[in-house]
């Protein structure tokens, strides 16, 4: 079963809560998953690194957009080129999935994937990759149910989205998803702790093939347009067709549209704490920031990071 595992990143996100103060020696904005948060690795290269702990160089395929190129272009040449998925533009977390994933299916009608963002900082890689190999080993028992990794929310993750479990937190087990809660308030977020409730990591496995079908249950129109290309054409012709269907597609959520409807379809799996976070705010960022800091230097916490605004850092 593990040759049929696969690894997609979604890498063509712009990043907009926190590019403003993300940027080049020239001043140039960078997409967060390409800047070099610690003055010498990207988010992006953590992911590749969180992949190649799960499944072959080979069957990682990530999805970048045509208008990062300059900053993907050199990056992503440790990975072989025909597993590059080019989206002519960004149409929301829906349609970043379906392309990459129509690629995978073109060469793996068994496979089994992970999804991963590409904006997550994790500082105990080895109690993650256990939880996807747990969440491999869950898909390969029931093919039908994709599963979800769920994190232990902290003081105050109310910008995230929760997922209730039919059974409470403790088990290591695979349970079944109740709803979506998304960005609780105080009181609600409070009543979710009680329940159980997870942050929704967005790490997901699945058999593709069940995948795309909800996609395609979901998002029929979507579906239907990108199924009759090619998803990484190599032709001129080929790339213009798809920049025409791009251009006509709306932008669509992935969690909103096609997992929440289907929560009683999907399964979660509570993974212990390993230190995560999407660094996708403001306030997420420069914590992360804060706390590195601490850690290289005590007594020096409050020091600001190149390229974070010092207001941000107070």
């Amino acid at each position: 079963m593990n040759n049929h595992r696969w690894a997609i990143i979604l890498a063509a996100g712009e990043g907009s809560r926190i590019r403003h103060f993300m940027s080049d020696g020239a001043g140039q904005k960078i997409p967060k998953q390409f800047w070099p948060i610690d003055g010498r690795e990207t988010m992006l290269d953590w992911s590749i690194d969180r992949a190649e702990r799960v499944v072959p160089r080979s069957r990682i395929v990530i999805v970048v957009a045509d208008q990062h190129r300059r900053w993907w272009e050199g990056k992503l040449q440790r990975l072989p080129q025909v597993n590059v998925v080019v989206q002519p533009e960004n149409r929301g977390t829906a349609v970043g999935v379906l392309l990459p994933l129509l690629t995978v299916l073109q060469r793996d009608a068994d496979a089994t994937a992970v999804v991963l963002p590409s904006d997550h900082f994790v500082a105990r890689e080895r109690v993650l990759r256990s939880a996807i190999e747990n969440a491999f080993s869950t898909v390969d028992a029931d093919s039908r149910r994709p599963v979800l990794l769920g994190m232990v929310p902290g003081a105050d993750d109310r910008e995230y989205g929760w997922i209730l479990p039919e059974t409470r937190r403790g088990s290591p087990a695979a349970g079944r998803v109740r709803a979506f809660v998304e960005k609780p308030c105080i009181a609600e977020a409070t009543r979710l702790r009680q329940q159980g409730a997870l942050i929704n990591s967005f790490i997901l496995a699945a058999k593709a093939r069940r995948l795309f079908d909800l996609c395609a249950k979901c998002l029929p129109a979507v579906a239907r347009s990108l199924a009759r290309l090619d998803p990484r054409p190599t032709t001129r012709a080929g790339m213009r067709a798809l920049a025409r269907v791009y251009e006509r597609l709306p932008d669509r959520d992935f969690s909103r549209e096609i997992l929440a409807p289907h929560a009683r379809d999907l399964s979660i799996i509570p993974v212990r704490d390993c230190g995560w976070s999407d660094l996708g705010t403001p306030a997420r960022l420069v914590m992360f920031q804060l706390s590195r800091n601490a850690r290289a230097q005590p007594g020096q916490e409050h020091e600001a990071v190149a390229g974070i605004p010092p207001r941000f850092a107070s």
